[in-house]
């Protein structure tokens, strides 16, 4: 049966919808159904399949991982779904999600960091999803796993987001444990699709932005040098006109001293000031590795990397 269905957005999530789900081998095609939530007549919609190798696993060392972008769509729309294989007449379990609404309108996300694929941050995920079945969709900011190339892990994560992100699109930028030793990310790229609109010469996916709403998201990853992320994001901020501009990353700018990201810091505040960006989320500044220590640090008002007003 297809299991670890997904819902991403690689384009507009006003009128698409990106839809991602496994199969064993066995399995050589797939598809979505889809209609609007009390249509009766489904339409079906062809998925791109991408055989995956991960030669530390025995159990599944290979799988077939389909992706379909879901086009046309109407917002502000419920639709009902569900994805499999008409070759082998094996379906997912049918499921909803609302294409983002076609101009300003409150909405909510869920926001988590440093998940590490941990059995506290899926009960984390799970009770605040029972709480707020209303939010839009999720973003992790960065370490989702603790080592990238470990599909195992992702197996975890995606159990933990099961009839979640089935539900409700998921977004995360990369950590320095997703992105590990510079041995690359292909694997999360390839069971993964996000937007395609990062600087040139960057691997799609790695570093992108989307519009949801008055709000635009801004997602960097820890990888990609930052003398090639400036000009993009510097770029992308002053053409953005959001009301609210929400920038995502893994490392901490400011932080209690254990790291110095100061050389990051001194790039990007100016243009966190200069265009308004209205909130900067990162990982906790020192709690890593548990989804249950909270740690608040607070400072006075800060421009850039000073303290503002100056001291006299």
């Amino acid at each position: 049966m297809p299991d670890q269905v997904t819902l991403t957005w690689n384009d507009d999530p006003r009128t698409t919808q990106t839809v991602q789900w496994r199969t064993d081998t066995s399995v050589k095609d797939g598809v979505v159904r889809l209609r609007e939530a009390g249509d009766q007549e489904w339409v079906s919609m062809p998925a791109a399949m991408d055989p995956v190798e991960d030669r530390l696993l025995m159990n599944d060392r290979y799988i077939h991982h389909y992706t379909a972008v879901l086009r046309n769509l109407k917002p502000g729309t419920t639709y009902t779904y569900r994805v499999g294989s008409p070759a082998t007449d094996r379906w997912s379990d049918t499921a909803e999600f609302t294409t983002a609404p076609a101009g300003e309108a409150p909405f909510s996300f869920l926001y988590t960091g440093d998940a590490h694929n941990s059995e506290s941050w899926g009960a984390l995920l799970q009770a605040a999803f029972r709480r707020h079945p209303e939010m839009a969709f999720n973003i992790i900011g960065g370490d989702v796993v603790s080592t990238g190339l470990d599909r195992a892990q992702w197996d975890q994560v995606l159990e933990y987001g099961k009839d979640i992100y089935a539900r409700k699109p998921l977004a995360f930028c990369l950590g320095n444990h997703d992105d590990q030793d510079g041995l690359g990310v292909g694997l999360i790229l390839s069971m993964f699709r996000f937007p395609d609109n990062g600087p040139s010469g960057v691997e799609r996916g790695r570093i992108f932005t989307f519009a949801y709403s008055n709000a635009q998201f801004f997602v960097v990853d820890v990888g990609t040098p930052i003398e090639v992320v400036t000009p993009w994001l510097e770029r992308e901020l002053a053409n953005s006109t959001a009301t609210w501009k929400f920038f995502v990353y893994h490392f901490p700018l400011y932080n209690d001293g254990e790291y110095d990201y100061s050389s990051i810091a001194e790039q990007w505040c100016p243009l966190f000031d200069t265009y308004h960006v209205d909130l900067a989320s990162t990982r906790r500044p020192t709690a890593r590795y548990t989804c249950t220590r909270v740690v608040w640090l607070q400072t006075r008002a800060l421009r850039a990397t000073s303290t503002w007003p100056p001291s006299g």
